[in-house]
């Protein structure tokens, strides 16, 4: 397998995070890998979770500032069934960030969508 998810997670929330090595700063996130997401979410989904299922999608960016899409997933009748945050992080700029031991925009950006997807911001 070439990419691993990982998973962050609280007392009632499980996140897990998926790496992706394609571009899709101008392109939408591929439905396979939307699949692979949601199917993420739902296995990992906690019976005393809070929210709905989530996963949080990583894949290199091109530009300095992180690009985002969230995609929700929904029922035929309109009922929200998960959401697949995923991130367009700059590689260089996030290994800058860590070689200099700096929280910025990258990481900021990564542990706030982190936050939000565990219903903690």
């Amino acid at each position: 397998m070439s990419n691993q998810a990982l998973s962050f997670y609280t007392l009632l929330d499980i996140l897990p995070i998926d790496a992706k090595y394609k571009l899709y700063d101008e392109l939408k996130v591929g439905n396979e890998d939307i699949y692979q997401c949601f199917l993420y979410a739902f296995a990992y989904k906690q019976p005393q979770s809070r929210g709905l299922p989530k996963a949080l999608l990583l894949y290199p960016g091109t530009k300095s500032v992180p690009l985002e899409q969230i995609v929700e997933i929904r029922s035929v009748n309109g009922d929200t069934l998960g959401q697949v945050y995923a991130l367009g992080i700059s590689i260089p700029s996030l290994l800058q960030e860590m070689i200099e031991d700096e929280y910025g925009t990258v990481t900021v950006m990564i542990v706030d969508r982190i936050k939000q997807a565990l219903n903690q911001i």
